[in-house]
């Protein structure tokens, strides 16, 4: 899921990509915040796999990958971000003062209340 997130919104966010050119070979820059980009790819990646049966419950999961239950509860939380939301920060547009840490805190249910928050 983590790819498809990420390969279906890299278009839109085309003007988020810069070219380098220091050498004969473009090089792509991604100015979007990598440890939120990172963190959300991972909850949907957790996701399906709970959802599939790869784990039976956040104890297995959380146990496979060395994590704390509590660690990855907070982690998949991230899934209910709002789309938009979620499209803004892979464009590395997000909201000023938007970071895991934040979100991992206090990150609420309702898509409008996210939106109000942020």
């Amino acid at each position: 899921m983590s790819e498809r997130l990420l390969d279906s919104h890299s278009t839109r966010c085309a003007r988020a990509w810069s070219l380098g050119a220091s050498d004969s070979r473009p090089k792509l820059r991604w100015p979007a915040n990598r440890p939120l980009v990172a963190a959300i790819a991972k909850a949907h990646r957790w996701q399906a796999q709970l959802e599939s049966g790869e784990y039976a419950s956040l104890d297995d999961l959380a146990k496979d990958v060395g994590c704390d239950r509590t660690y990855v509860g907070r982690i998949l939380r991230l899934t209910s971000l709002a789309p938009d939301i979620v499209e803004a920060i892979l464009c590395g547009d997000e909201p000023d003062g938007m970071s895991l840490e934040k979100l991992r805190k206090n990150l609420p249910v309702r898509w409008d209340e996210q939106r109000t928050a942020w």
